[in-house]
């Protein structure tokens, strides 16, 4: 395997991702492995510590999107930029 197909660049950065034998090992999870990989997810973390986890899981995911979205946005008014047009906002005039 290259270095190629392990990661992908965005500017200086190297950004994982997954090959595409790993996205078809995960489309291949049935019912019964999730439960199975649930079960063991309960029995480390407790049910008391599962609602945190959670949570904890579904703040960082918003905070990700979030970042990913304005910089999206920055991009594109860059793009605009460059291309001579004025860079919009983000929002339209009502």
């Amino acid at each position: 395997m290259t270095a190629a197909d392990s990661s992908l660049t965005h500017g200086d950065h190297p950004v994982a991702c997954l090959t595409s034998q790993e996205l078809e090992m995960l489309r291949q999870l049935g019912p019964t492995e999730i439960l199975i990989i649930l079960g063991v997810v309960l029995l480390l973390f407790g049910g008391k510590k599962l609602p945190d986890l959670a949570r904890g899981s579904g703040q960082a995911l918003r905070i990700f999107r979030s970042e990913v979205r304005e910089l999206s946005e920055d991009a594109d008014e860059a793009e605009s930029v460059a291309d001579g047009r004025p860079a919009s906002h983000g929002k339209s005039a009502p």
